[in-house]
């Protein structure tokens, strides 16, 4: 069973707010911290693997920023949809314009 997305939402959000705030020394650290208080809170995880999101994973090996690609990931979603439901709409307005055969 895999980390809930609400809880790495909240835990992206606390990491932004620390950035934004100046306090953050260590955003690997920081990541890091998280999935072993997860994994003492929840000791199954471990079977699994599910204390350790392996977005946060491979993206702290990169060297990249979790939070700025928990960003760009959420943008690009917010994009898709937009674009989905304007295709969507698109369609229910012309629906009748094409003939049925």
């Amino acid at each position: 069973m895999a980390m809930k997305q609400e809880i790495m939402d909240k835990i992206h959000k606390t990491a932004g707010e620390r950035i934004d705030a100046g306090s953050m020394q260590c955003e690997a650290d920081f990541f890091i911290g998280a999935m072993s208080m997860y994994l003492a809170l929840h000791p199954e995880s471990e079977e699994d693997g599910s204390w350790c999101p392996p977005s946060w994973m491979f993206t702290i090996m990169r060297g990249d920023s979790v939070v700025e690609n928990a960003a760009e990931i959420e943008a690009d979603r917010a994009i898709e949809r937009a674009e989905i439901k304007a295709e969507r709409d698109y369609d229910d307005r012309h629906a009748y314009d094409r003939p049925y055969y």
